[in-house]
């Protein structure tokens, strides 16, 4: 296990291809990281406050719970390439079987 100091409180957390991508909830971003150095690669912007992040299909996807949306971040553009709209609150999201999952908790 390798510990990688960061400079925000971190949300979730997911790996894709060789990197660490970690949710930012104070800066609405995600941000990649090289495990190999412990240190930041890129930030990405996504929605409002990120609370969960998987990756697969070749994405990361971020649920966004103050907008109600889902970030698609192209890891190797490192970029949002699309944001959906999900319905309200979006807590978690998971990719596999050839989709993907999102909970979603109505007001």
């Amino acid at each position: 296990m390798k510990r990688i100091p960061l400079e925000f409180p971190p949300g979730a957390v997911t790996t894709a291809g060789s990197a660490v991508w970690i949710a930012d909830g104070r800066d609405d971003s995600v941000i990649e990281v090289s495990p190999m150095s412990g240190r930041a690669v890129a930030t990405v912007k996504v929605g409002r406050r990120p609370v969960a992040i998987a990756a697969g299909g070749g994405s990361v996807l971020v649920a966004n719970v103050d907008d109600a949306t889902i970030s698609r971040i192209d890891p190797r553009r490192r970029k949002v390439v699309a944001t959906i709209s999900i319905g309200p609150n979006p807590t978690h999201v998971a990719v596999g079987e050839g989709g993907v999952f999102v909970t979603v908790h109505p007001d």
